[in-house]
């Protein structure tokens, strides 16, 4: 399929995705460069020890000569970007990085895309992990640096390809088309859906919308039945199947009308316990011990032996594999235990997903303290998300608030919002122990001030917090 293409450039190939995609394409036996900014990344290492080269740099006379195909996607101006401008000029193929994601899926047997607004990382990992485990020759493309130390990114075998769905649009806001679109998988796993990027999604019905035609690429598919795995705790999901036949997928949650569901949940220090039912799959009271913590996690975790079921595995080849998955990145990680304390790291970005995780630290470590270091993602988000953030906020002890972290694919910012807002309309709320601060320094001298021996820090966010470590690490190593 990529046979013409021997020469790809990846524009902003930092990004996880992006340089997950060009891993990928490296295995696959191309030459693969590709350039972004000068700023350290999570992935950068990565690709170094791939050899890849990385232009610090998007001018248009930095892109290298005999180049047959430039990715590039929403981030760092999109279509607009000065090299992707400049390759159209000298008649260089160019293709939006969802549209090469769509294209690389069709060269398997069975694609399998986990879509949500919440938790779609850590299924579409974990599902990643059991075909491993299973010695099952699979793809899989997520967005996630690594999990259990295996890359983001791996081709192995045409047979599965696992691939994170982003519900995101492909060039805003000239095109706001959601990236997964672009995809028509054989199977897919829903985990939830929320109203998420604003930016994209004006109301809840705009992503009820897209979501209902990602649905209906999958159930054309031409697969066997059923296709289709969904959160049947999640209403608002299960109502976009409302008229598509039942045989078409299965339900799973806490609530035992699901097709599958979990009940007996047990959360230590070390693990999460739980039984598993499904009178379809004659499974009754099977016990799963699983390394994740977290009701959430639970649900990952059904979503993804959701999908091996349907697919024909055991659940008894399934249950023991279960314990071994430690988590993706940046997924509620464990970073360092230091003189009593430990530190985590978390992804979440959204309300919903920082209530489920302080939920998690809840049930982990119930009488410990948590003090959260929280970089709000984007200005548009924190603007119309101000009110459940307020609310999300008051879960929690102690909440330390960056100053929001700007994406690469927000042009600029005229609405004023601020973390000094958030900390405002949280002292407002009743909740005086949110605390905004300027800078990262300044972020680590208020910790000094209200550490207590014990505490569970988590730094938080979408952006580059997790880059506080050392600075953590040094002040309570004192």
């Amino acid at each position: 399929m990529f046979e013409s293409y021997k020469k790809i450039f990846f524009v902003g190939i930092k990004g996880v995705a992006m340089a997950n995609l060009a891993r990928i394409f490296t295995q696959l036996g191309k030459e693969v460069a590709g350039s972004d900014l000068s700023s350290e990344f999570i992935t950068e290492s990565t690709l170094l020890d791939l050899g890849i080269k990385i232009i610090n740099d998007f001018s248009g006379d930095k892109l290298p000569d005999d180049i047959d195909l430039v990715v590039y996607a929403a981030s760092h101006e999109g279509i607009k970007n000065p090299q992707v401008v400049e390759a159209k000029k000298r008649g260089i193929e160019i293709i939006h990085q969802a549209v090469l994601i769509g294209k690389l899926s069709t060269m398997f047997s069975n694609t399998i895309a986990v879509a949500g607004c919440h938790g779609k990382t850590t299924t579409s990992s974990l599902l990643a992990y059991l075909f491993i485990k299973l010695k099952i020759d699979s793809s899989h493309l997520i967005g996630v640096p690594t999990f259990n130390n295996i890359p983001g990114g791996k081709y192995k075998g045409k047979n599965f390809f696992v691939v994170e769905a982003d519900e995101y649009g492909m060039n805003p806001p000239e095109d706001i088309t959601p990236k997964f679109l672009k995809l028509f998988p054989d199977y897919a796993i829903i985990t939830n859906i929320d109203h998420d990027h604003p930016d994209i999604y004006k109301t809840f019905e705009d992503v009820e919308k897209s979501f209902s035609k990602f649905i209906a690429n999958v159930v054309n598919s031409i697969k066997s039945d059923p296709r289709i795995a969904i959160c049947g705790d999640d209403t608002r999901l299960l109502k976009l199947f409302d008229n598509i036949e039942k045989n078409l997928f299965i339900t799973y949650g806490f609530d035992a009308k699901n097709d599958i569901w979990a009940e007996e949940i047990i959360s230590d220090h070390d693990s999460t316990r739980f039984t598993i039912n499904s009178p379809s799959y004659n499974i009754k009271g099977k016990k799963i011990t699983a390394s994740i913590f977290g009701e959430k996690n639970v649900l990952n975790i059904l979503g993804a032996i959701s999908m091996l079921l349907i697919l024909g595995f055991k659940i008894d080849d399934i249950a023991n594999l279960i314990v071994g998955f430690t988590g993706a990145k940046r997924r509620f990680e464990l970073v360092v235990s230091v003189n009593g304390y430990k530190v985590f790291d978390d992804y979440a970005h959204h309300p919903k997903e920082i209530e489920a995780t302080i939920a998690a630290f809840k049930s982990r470590y119930p009488q410990s303290r948590l003090v959260i270091i929280f970089q709000p993602h984007t200005y548009l988000r924190t603007r119309e998300l101000m009110a459940e953030f307020v609310k999300s906020f008051k879960k929690v002890e102690q909440i330390i608030l960056l100053p929001i972290f700007k994406s690469a694919r927000e042009v600029t910012d005229d609405s004023g919002v601020s973390s000094r807002m958030l900390e405002k309309k949280s002292i407002e709320s009743g909740n005086v122990h949110v605390y905004a601060v300027e800078s990262e320094k300044e972020a680590i001298k208020k910790l000094s001030e209200i550490l207590q021996m014990g505490d569970i820090i988590c730094t938080m966010g979408a952006g580059d917090v997790y880059k506080m470590k050392s600075e953590i690490v040094e002040l309570l190593d004192c």
